[in-house]
């Protein structure tokens, strides 16, 4: 299971390099293909390469990476992104099979910078992560909030 994930993501990573320079993100920036047209969130969804770039600054600012480290930690967050997007593209209509292939990606990822930092980096790291799960839960919190608000005078 291991080398067909890292094969997986060999070949993403791959993919990514190949089409880097690609000039056509038609793709992404269509509110419609992405559904931020409905929810009303603002702006067109982010490229692989945009998001992945857009972590590696947060992490490089958070952890104060050095040069070496910035290189290393670009090519694994755009692997991941890459990942990512196949199997939100391309999904295997098992929700639960791609949740855990998300899971098993995002712990590959999570190895392979923690193998990359040096120790203080790595708690860095942990508490960074800590605070982005809290965060995370209470996105999800308010957001079921007022969704339960809305759902208050609807018969049943």
């Amino acid at each position: 299971m291991k080398s067909i994930l890292l094969l997986l993501t060999f070949a993403m990573g791959l993919h990514g390099l190949i089409h880097a320079q690609s000039t056509d993100s038609s793709l992404y920036d269509s509110p419609v293909r992405s559904g931020m047209a409905q929810q009303g969130a603002p702006g067109p969804k982010k490229s692989p390469p945009q998001r992945a770039a857009q972590q590696l600054k947060v992490l490089a600012d958070q952890l104060n990476l050095n040069q070496d480290q910035v290189i290393q930690l670009r090519m694994i967050l755009l692997n991941k992104v890459i990942a990512i997007d196949s199997i939100n593209n391309n999904p295997s209509g098992d929700p639960k099979a791609d949740g855990q292939a998300r899971k098993a990606i995002n712990q590959d990822t999570d190895g392979r910078i923690y193998a990359l930092l040096n120790t203080d980096q790595q708690l860095q790291y942990a508490q960074w992560k800590v605070e982005q799960k809290q965060k995370a839960e209470e996105r999800k919190r308010l957001q079921q909030a007022g969704s339960d608000s809305t759902n208050v005078n609807k018969p049943q």
